[in-house]
This record gives C-alpha cells, structure tokens and sequence, in this order.
C-alpha cells in the first residue's frame, strides 16, 4: 500500500510540472520580438523623417534640411511626382507601418488608409486646379503675367495627368465638382460624416426660419390694414 502510495504522489508532482510547461510554453513570444511590430515600427520613423524632410526647418539646421541632402532630394522627387500630396505621402507610410505592425483596431486603420491616400490623389488635382485659375487671372490682366503664374510643375505629374484630364473634358465647374464630390465620399467613407446633408439641413432650417418670420410679418401687416379700412368705413 505505501508503495502505492508513494507511485500516485510521484504521478501528481510530475503532472503538476507538465502542466507548469505547457502553461509556460502557452506564453508564446515576448512583444519585442515580434518581426512585424519591428518592421511597423522602422517604417513609422521612415515616415516621420520624410514628413520632416518637407517641412520648412531650413533655419534651425545647418545644411537647410534635417535630413541634407536626401532630403533635398526627397522633398524635390515628391514635389515633382505629387505636387502638393506630398504632405500626404508620409502619412501613407504610416498606414502601411500600422497594418504592418497591427497596433490600432481596424476602424482606425480603415479611416487612416481612406484620408491618407485621398489626400494623396485630390491634393495635386487641387493644386492644378489653382495653378490653371491663377493662370487664366493671368491671362486677363496680360501676357507677361500669365507666364509667371502656376509653373507647369503644379500639381506634380498626378496633377498634371488628372487634374488637366478633368479640366479639360468637364471644364473649370465639372472639375470641381468631381474633386468636391471625391472630398465629400472621402469624408462619408471615414467618419461616416456627410457634410453635403449638413448644409442641406441647415439651408431648410434657415428656409423654415424666414417663411416663419415672413408670414409673421404678412400677418402683422393684413392686420394693420385690416383695422385701417375698418377705421375709414367708420362714420
């Protein structure tokens, strides 16, 4: 019986330690050694460096950049290629670190890719949109105006192809409008916010408003002339 015994408490202690191992073996891998949250990460500071690279710090650094020379660089090749959706881009870096790292819920990542990459495409449109404007200002007051007005690099080259495509085939109001409505079904997409639906809804209350206050005023003034006549017809 004590043999017995003896072998069932050895069994208990040995299986309380396998259990140990496996609970422990469950624990899976430190966060720092997750590749993805590495590479996340890495491309993040790749973004931020390039957002500083096309802010105007000239001042406050030796070599006119915080990054020099590649800097230069980068700001000049994004300023050819996207005009004005430059600013954009670093912000498209970040989405791509922050799926790539999994750190925020997918809603968020979601509203990130939607805003960044529309900033990306409509700002070179709008850029050429105001350079063609200014140009065609230019063109009215002179010719020697209208040379210095927008250079041909407003835009980038994406503005050039589809900001002067919607200029062209719709016109300075139909290019608008798309760009308006690509802004609009931006914001729509994001938050779910409809801006268009706001101001419709405050253009009917302020319509609301002024027939209240029209027929009060119509009503005041039937009256007026209603005791008028009444006080003519008096003998």
């Amino acid at each position: 019986m004590a043999a017995r015994t003896g072998r069932r408490k050895g069994k208990t202690r040995g299986g309380a330690g396998r259990k140990k191992k496996s609970r422990s073996g469950r624990s899976g891998a430190p966060k720092g050694r997750d590749p993805g949250r590495t590479a996340g990460w890495l491309i993040a500071g790749i973004a931020l460096l390039s957002l500083t690279a096309m802010l105007p710090l000239g001042g406050y650094f030796p070599s006119g950049n915080p990054m020099g020379s590649v800097g230069d660089g980068l700001d000049a090749w994004l300023s050819w290629a996207v005009g004005a959706g430059r600013f954009a881009a670093p912000f498209v870096l970040l989405a791509v670190g922050a799926t790539v790292g999994r750190w925020w819920q997918p809603v968020t990542l979601k509203r990130l890719w939607i805003v960044s990459v529309a900033a990306l495409v409509l700002a070179p449109a709008v850029d050429f949109f105001l350079a063609e404007t200014a140009r065609a200002a230019a063109l009215a007051e002179g010719a020697e105006g209208a040379a210095s007005a927008g250079g041909p690099e407003a835009g980038g080259r994406l503005g050039a192809a589809l900001g002067g495509l919607l200029w062209e085939r719709l016109g300075w109001l139909g290019a608008w409008v798309v760009v308006g409505c690509g802004a609009v079904g931006t914001s729509v997409a994001a938050f779910g916010f409809n801006p268009l639906g706001v101001a419709a809804s405050g253009m009917s209350n302020a319509w609301a408003i002024a027939r209240r206050g029209w027929s009060a005023i119509a009503g005041t003034l039937r009256g007026a002339w209603a005791r008028r006549r009444r006080e003519r017809r008096a003998p």
